[in-house]
């Protein structure tokens, strides 16, 4: 076992932050997020909205999605069209 200080974290954040880009949320995004939305309700699927407007853009901007959350799962078992990795 190792111990680690919160600076060294805090770092390794910085450094991992540094090497990420901007995914923009655009307007068209909205009605895909509502269109999405939708489709996850009509199969008795609820997922938080948060996590619905990242779905949206990593859908919009083909980006695979680092993840630990499980409602990314349930969003993409029910169908929407996620590239999903776990971290």
């Amino acid at each position: 076992m190792i111990l680690i200080d919160t600076s060294a974290w805090v770092e390794f954040l910085r450094a991992v932050l540094d090497l990420c880009s901007e995914a923009p949320f655009e307007e068209a995004y909205w009605e895909s997020a509502a269109n999405d939305e939708r489709t996850l309700r009509h199969k008795g699927l609820v997922i938080p909205r948060d996590d619905l407007f990242i779905a949206t853009v990593a859908i919009e901007q083909r980006l695979t999605l680092f993840h630990v959350d499980r409602h990314f799962n349930v969003a993409a078992g029910g169908g929407l069209k996620l590239r999903l990795d776990t971290v």
